[in-house]
């Protein structure tokens, strides 16, 4: 069965949107609307433009809404925003700390280019907590879109010393199921990023495997994962069961 196949793909698309979350922050002070624009553009090799800009002194931060993340002329943009709320606190502001970073509405395309060259381990902003529940991430593979849409996605010290948790619930596109994840991953390892541990628990309900030849019915397991992004090991622990569907 494909489980490990299953899990390696939650973890891929944990740190895809993590790094997305990485970029918008990188080097993000102060927060005004030019220094905003100018860091945003430098870390994404894109062009960046806001629908409107707010800045905020009590907690201190900036609102944005329909940012728009785009290189050259091309479609779809690689990321876009309806509505970014960057909330930090006076402790933060001298420590370069973001309490908060709330993406409502974020839309992540990634295509041949790959923007997790811009991920460092060396990054100066740390993320206290990321939170991007409605997010949605196309993945194009080949001439096949990909598409993950997320109830639930949150990370932890993004940017800071150490591992990064996350946890994570979302639509998997093949096979079709509710994927419910959570771990840590980190430090990056930023000459392999794909040799970055990562590890957590999963759980994997009702997926459908008539998308594979010879398979057919649902599919729901529960288990552990551990490894690198490169090699992954992955432990069922609890129920793991495939049905005919009728």
């Amino acid at each position: 069965m494909p489980i490990k196949r299953i899990a390696a793909i939650a973890a891929v698309v944990i740190v895809c949107l993590a790094a997305a979350g990485i970029v918008l922050l990188h080097h993000f002070w102060p927060f005004t609307e030019s220094s905003v624009r100018a860091r945003l553009g430098e870390s994404t090799a894109a062009t960046v433009k806001f629908g409107s800009f707010r800045e905020k002194y009590f907690p201190p931060g900036c609102i944005m809404e329909n940012v728009v993340f785009q290189r050259g002329n091309s479609a779809p943009s690689l990321i876009s925003i309806r509505r970014l709320t960057i909330t930090s606190n006076m402790v933060g502001l001298l420590e370069r700390h973001i309490s908060l970073l709330h993406a409502e509405g974020m839309h992540v395309t990634l295509g041949h280019s790959d923007f997790s060259a811009n991920i460092s381990s060396s990054q100066s902003t740390i993320i206290d907590k990321l939170v991007a529940d409605d997010a949605v991430l196309d993945v194009q593979r080949k001439a096949q879109l990909l598409k993950f849409v997320f109830h639930k996605f949150q990370i932890q010290n993004l940017g800071g010393i150490g591992a990064v948790k996350f946890a994570a619930i979302f639509d998997n596109p093949m096979p079709a199921g509710l994927i419910q994840t959570s771990g840590q991953f980190g430090p990056w390892n930023s000459s392999d990023l794909g040799g970055t541990p990562v590890s957590g628990t999963y759980t994997l309900s009702n997926a459908d495997l008539g998308v594979f030849d010879s398979i057919g019915g649902a599919l729901s397991s529960d288990g552990n994962f551990k490894g690198t992004f490169n090699q992954m090991e992955v432990d069922e622990i609890g129920r793991a069961s495939c049905r005919e569907r009728v």
